[in-house]
């Protein structure tokens, strides 16, 4: 059921009582989707979205939900899309993350921090996804392009106000969450979509929340990722007692949405198999996936050439 909670940045979805996830819309800059969830006299928050102004929404969503603050955050992984939301939340939220994850964000703080001294590659990505967008014929890639300078327009206008919050403290591989009201489970699996995962199981609702192990109806980004441990996740989630789950990227799903998306993997890798055997890495980087997977491309085209060059690498051994 959807919950009326106005933000230009997601739209609020209730999936029991007192679990809710917000998913990202296209057209703002959270990117990524997160949960609110009433353990029961606290509140849980899994991850805080890819800017500010969108976990500045996340938290004012939490709390006119259940009337108190947001007691915990909980960061799913390294992304930026899952944790830049991070500063819009006050010092008594405390943000806790698995200790390699924590680990990678120094590096990732220290990244956004250059950029904050030195905007200029943010100025160059800007003029050169406009330069592109004048003379872009296909509306898949322009889909993506106008997404795109949104969202570092957006970057950069938040870069005076930017605060920067690291993990307060770290959990344990198989940590849990006790409430009055219900558990979560953390799944801690390690280099999968990313070179640190963790994803939310909530026994007590039959919910998984997968963070970025779950891209549903649109393609999932590979560029860090161990595609023969995903494999392992996917398909463990599927012979998995659970039935419904949250992805980090699209709407809520099932089991059908699992084997769709474990499908792209094995549809792209044969695509690229083939084509770097017929003509070579060329042939392959023109590769465009079939039905069902065509439909998830508008926008997704820059995802598409990375997810290429993935597995080209994959293939060839590098």
């Amino acid at each position: 059921m959807t919950t009326r909670f106005d933000s230009p940045h997601f739209t609020l979805q209730e999936l029991a009582d007192g679990v809710y996830v917000a998913i990202a819309k296209p057209e703002g800059v959270a990117f990524a989707n997160a949960a609110i969830i009433d353990l029961g006299g606290e509140t849980l928050v899994l991850d805080s979205m890819n800017a500010q102004a969108a976990g500045a929404d996340l938290r004012r969503a939490a709390e006119s939900l259940f009337g108190r603050p947001v007691s915990q955050l909980l960061v799913s992984h390294p992304h930026g899309d899952h944790w830049k939301g991070n500063g819009a939340f006050d010092f008594d939220t405390r943000i806790l993350a698995t200790k390699p994850t924590r680990e990678l964000l120094k590096d990732e703080a220290t990244r956004e921090r250059a950029l904050w001294e030195d905007p200029s590659p943010y100025h160059q990505a800007l003029a050169g996804y406009r330069e592109r967008l004048e003379s872009e014929p296909d509306s898949r890639w322009r889909t993506g392009l106008e997404r795109s300078i949104k969202r570092v327009e957006h970057a950069l206008a938040e870069i005076p106000d930017f605060v920067i919050r690291m993990p307060d403290a770290t959990i344990k591989n198989k940590h849990t969450f006790k409430g009055s009201r219900r558990r979560a489970h953390v799944q801690h699996v390690g280099a999968v979509h990313s070179k640190d995962d963790s994803y939310l199981v909530l026994p007590d609702d039959g919910l998984v929340f997968m963070a970025d192990l779950g891209f549903f109806g649109e393609l999932p980004v590979m560029m860090h990722c161990d595609v023969d441990a995903w494999h392992r996740q996917l398909d463990s989630l599927q012979a998995g007692e659970y039935e419904t789950f949250v992805p980090g990227h699209g709407p809520v799903g099932g089991k059908a949405q699992l084997a769709e998306q474990r499908g792209y993997l094995d549809h792209l890798e044969d695509k690229v198999r083939q084509a770097l055997a017929q003509g070579g890495e060329v042939a392959a980087r023109k590769v465009e996936p079939g039905a069902p997977y065509a439909s998830w491309l508008d926008g997704q085209m820059a995802r598409l050439e990375g997810d290429i060059d993935y597995f080209i690498k994959y293939l060839q051994g590098n």
